[in-house]
């Protein structure tokens, strides 16, 4: 895709920014910066808070000179379709040796069809309000999306083992509506991480391709069974039309199924097809002094199984203090901190002091340091950096003994329920996680909980202040599923002035 303010092309990948799968035109209105060229990079600059995300210009075609006039036809060549001047040859005299087709260098290129099957322009007509096109009795959905980057403060500092900011939380919330299912809002989150590429300006940046993709899907409300599988496909769409940025497809994503779960008059879960039967969650508790994690710890009690975070200079240290004041299941998260030959030295300890799993000990492209660990280690190691979709499943098999599922890495909770059933398939354990979201995120990440051996749906807990209501924990520590239409939440009362 072209810089907007000068300089080359350049290559962006799932590290590097958003990752057009082809370029999509030029972006032209905005004499500024490219956003998306302050993506944060690994492992530096992530305590840069990314700027505001600002509006897109319009697509636009590249500007073409004027067609030179023809000169007269030279003897002994036959009148040919235009073709542009080369080596100063009339434009309307076929080369010699060429044949009926397109040109040599476009031989890849399909030729022009009949008007009526042509390509849809770049800049779509607007279609009627109120009389949405139809495509053998299924609705062609036109789509409206606003997003909002919301900061949200921390009850406790938030630390881990990668650089991050460690005072707040910045998410994306969307609202979807469709003239195809008028008086009807979806709602959809994603939880930017710069380790990812993404950015909240990455994530404004393909919103509008991703919708454009998801419009050329017929999606059906009409039953359970057709809107599954129209969701299914529309997923497949934002695929095909975008590689990696899992955060923005999420947030697409949960807003559609937010969206055709009210038309349907269902929740979440009954649309997905599973259980509301779920898992407890655990708490987690970040990184800092080990005085301090336990004293967390302890006012966690009440979890059934608590997740801590290492990868600092205390690891050990801090263990011991959470077991001196909790006695319950212990889960810890290195994300990517530790040395092999740290992570080896620490399993005695580690089984000594009751640790149920160990995630992300080593780098995400360091599948054999996880399979080395994984041979010594009693517990399983549960892959979270190394596992972002489902198509990293595979080469996961004999690796590490599970997989963390998190709706924002892998696009959504439709990518998010198949993934979790892939996994099962594999023989994995099951882990469901999530980022720092509000309760919108985490109530569309519990609608696929059943799938999951273990839970860890806390992200709204460590909010000073969560702007959604309509999920709640029972007293087992379980997210109990709202039964209202879609994911179930709205947003709360602004406070008085």
């Amino acid at each position: 895709m072209a810089r907007r303010a000068g300089g080359g092309p350049r290559r962006l990948d799932h590290r590097r920014g958003a990752g057009f799968a082809r370029p999509p035109g030029v972006l032209v209105g905005d004499a500024g910066a490219d956003p998306r060229d302050d993506a944060a990079r690994d492992g530096d600059g992530a305590h840069a808070r990314p700027r505001a995300a600002r509006g897109l210009g319009r697509l636009a075609a590249p500007a073409q000179a004027a067609a030179g006039v023809h000169p007269p036809a030279r003897g002994g060549r036959r009148p040919r379709r235009a073709l542009a001047r080369r080596r100063g040859r009339a434009q309307h005299v076929a080369l010699p040796g060429r044949g009926g087709g397109a040109s040599g260098h476009r031989r890849d290129r399909a030729r022009d069809g009949a008007a009526g099957r042509r390509p849809l322009p770049l800049r779509r007509r607007r279609a009627v309000r109120g009389d949405p096109r139809r495509l053998g009795g299924l609705t062609t959905v036109r789509l409206t999306l606003r997003h909002e980057l919301v900061e949200l403060a921390f009850r406790d500092p938030f630390r881990i083992a990668r650089a991050l900011d460690t005072s707040h939380a910045r998410t994306v919330i969307v609202e979807l509506t469709s003239d195809a299912w008028p008086g009807h809002t979806g709602l959809g989150e994603g939880f930017p991480d710069a380790y990812y590429g993404e950015t909240p300006e990455t994530m404004a940046a393909v919103f509008p391709l991703l919708c454009r993709a998801i419009e050329r899907v017929a999606v059906d409300a009409r039953s359970l069974d057709a809107a599954r599988a129209s969701l299914e496909a529309a997923d497949r769409a934002m695929d095909a039309a975008l590689g990696h940025n899992g955060a923005a497809k999420c947030a697409v994503d949960i807003a559609l199924h937010d969206l055709v779960a009210k038309q349907l008059g269902v929740p979440l879960y009954e649309l997905l097809g599973t259980s509301p039967e779920l898992p407890p969650t655990d708490f987690t508790i970040g990184i800092d002094e080990p005085a301090i994690v336990a004293e967390r710890a302890a006012r966690a009690a009440r979890f059934p199984a608590l997740k801590i975070k290492l990868g600092g200079a205390h690891d050990l240290e801090t263990l011991e203090a959470v077991r001196a004041v909790y006695g319950g299941p212990i889960r810890v998260d290195a994300n990517t901190g530790w040395e092999p030959e740290e992570g080896a030295s620490l399993l005695p300890d580690l089984v000594r002091l009751g640790v149920e799993l160990i995630e992300q000990p080593f780098p995400a492209h360091r599948l054999d340091q996880l399979a080395w660990l994984q041979e010594r280690s009693p517990l399983p190691i549960v892959a979270d950096e190394s596992a972002v979709t489902i198509d990293d499943l595979d080469r996961l098999v004999g690796v590490v003994g599970g997989v963390n599922v998190k709706l924002a890495k892998c696009g959504g909770v439709g990518p998010a329920k198949r993934m979790l059933e892939r996994a099962r398939e594999l023989g994995f354990r099951r882990f469901l996680g999530c980022m720092e979201e509000t309760s919108l995120g985490i109530a569309a990440s519990a609608a696929v909980a059943s799938l999951a051996d273990w839970i860890d749906l806390d992200g709204c807990l460590l909010l000073a202040d969560d702007p959604f209501a309509g999920l709640e924990l029972d007293g087992a520590s379980r997210w109990m599923l709202p039964r209202t239409p879609g994911v179930g939440v709205t947003r709360r009362d602004a406070a008085p002035a």
